[in-house]
């Protein structure tokens, strides 16, 4: 895929009115007092609302400067929530789940049906993407970090470990070796099996972690309920017939110890839907661990 044009082909895929961008949409555009109730800026520090994005064609800008003021000013709104417009820094909604999203929309000429979605717990903190923006001066950082989920390249433990397992290779390197002699590989291996990725929490973690708990929700259900109905919203769009849970185990303990079913909205709402659950990939470190998870993960989403 053209990294210069990323931008564009995703804005033809999903215009305005389309069923994910209407998501993307309402989680750019959610208000501080609405993040407030929901529990979901009840985090020390507290995240950032700067990933989606509503705003498709001219009126969706590079920002000239990165540091978090610069960009909370260039998104407005308090961290990003709230604020006047309705822009963020990806495609849509982050690099992985874009990049995936693209390519399914383009073997199924946008016409979803019987995919399977991978559910990790959220992207990269906005330190750790603030850290790629500053040797991108000037340039669009999701149509360059979406397009690098193509080339295996800055993608970091989950991103190494969920392609390695689709490859059924140990090593990034020996990945990286298939795309040199097939640039289209990783879409190949997408479309084999018509695999989506959602990030549950959708929003930047405050803070520098990456994993675990820290920089997420400390309050229990409401950020649950919330990020629940936003995932059922993303696999109805998508028609999920298959749906893997790799959060990291805090989340999913939250999820399953919630009152009142507020975490378990797929399984009331979205019946049918195959499971399966999951170690998250960024603990696939060990080889046996990612040949187990990777086999498991395969065999699923075949059957």
């Amino acid at each position: 895929m053209n990294i210069h044009s990323l931008r564009k082909e995703c804005d033809s895929h999903f215009r305005d009115d389309s069923c994910l961008r209407k998501i993307a949409f309402d989680i750019a555009s959610l208000e501080w007092a609405d993040a407030k109730r929901y529990g979901l800026i009840n985090a020390n520090p507290a995240p950032y609302n700067l990933l989606s994005n509503g705003e498709t064609g001219p009126e969706w800008t590079i920002p000239t400067q990165i540091l978090p003021d610069d960009l909370i000013a260039w998104k407005k709104g308090a961290n990003g929530f709230g604020g006047s417009t309705y822009r963020g820094l990806s495609l849509m909604f982050d690099p992985f789940v874009d990049a995936c999203l693209m390519v399914e929309a383009k073997v199924r000429h946008g016409s979803f049906r019987q995919t399977n979605v991978l559910v990790l717990t959220d992207y990269y903190p906005l330190k750790h993407v603030i850290g790629e923006m500053s040797v991108l001066p000037g340039e669009d950082w999701a149509a360059i970090a979406t397009g690098g989920f193509f080339k295996a390249k800055e993608l970091g433990t989950t991103g190494n470990n969920l392609l390695k397992a689709l490859f059924e290779k140990t090593s990034i390197e020996d990945v990286r070796g298939i795309i040199k002699t097939d640039p289209e590989a990783v879409s190949t291996q997408l479309t084999k099996y018509h695999l989506l990725i959602w990030n549950y929490f959708p929003f930047m973690r405050g803070g520098s972690d990456c994993e675990g708990m820290n920089g997420l929700p400390t309050s229990k259900c409401d950020w649950i309920a919330y990020c629940d109905g936003l995932l059922l919203k993303f696999l109805k769009c998508v028609k999920a017939a298959k749906v893997v849970f790799a959060m990291n185990r805090g989340v999913k303990d939250i999820r399953r110890d919630c009152p009142n079913k507020a975490g378990r909205q797929i399984e009331v709402n979205y019946p049918g839907t195959k499971t399966l659950d999951l170690d998250h990939p960024g603990s696939w470190r060990a080889d046996a661990k990612l040949a187990e998870d990777g086999d498991k993960l395969r065999k699923f989403l075949l059957d």
